[in-house]
């Protein structure tokens, strides 16, 4: 018998099999974590506006950053999209939210 035949497992089922106790004990999503993906869209969709369009100029100088800093902050949209997904994001992983 060599190596490999003795670690082969048998062919058998390779879906994994879900616990149905598991599964309902596992709680909704909470209404903040729902708040907290649309509020990440929007500011997504805002940004993604602020970085293809052409607007005001940003908050902060960017220009003692890295060249691809500026460029993902090219203006006050895109900076304020910035801002409002990691507000979203924050309301999803907080802890004491769920």
């Amino acid at each position: 018998m060599t190596l490999v035949e003795q670690y082969r497992k048998p062919a058998g089922d390779l879906r994994a099999k879900a616990n149905t106790a598991e599964i309902a004990s596992r709680d909704p999503m909470s209404k903040w974590v729902i708040i907290g993906w649309i509020i990440s869209f929007a500011g997504a969709i805002l940004w993604l506006y602020g970085h293809f369009e052409i607007g005001s100029p940003p908050l902060g100088d960017w220009s003692f950053e890295p060249l691809w800093v500026a460029r993902f902050f090219r203006n006050i949209e895109s900076e304020a999209g910035t801002a409002v997904s990691i507000t979203g994001v924050s309301l999803i992983s907080w802890p004491h939210l769920r």
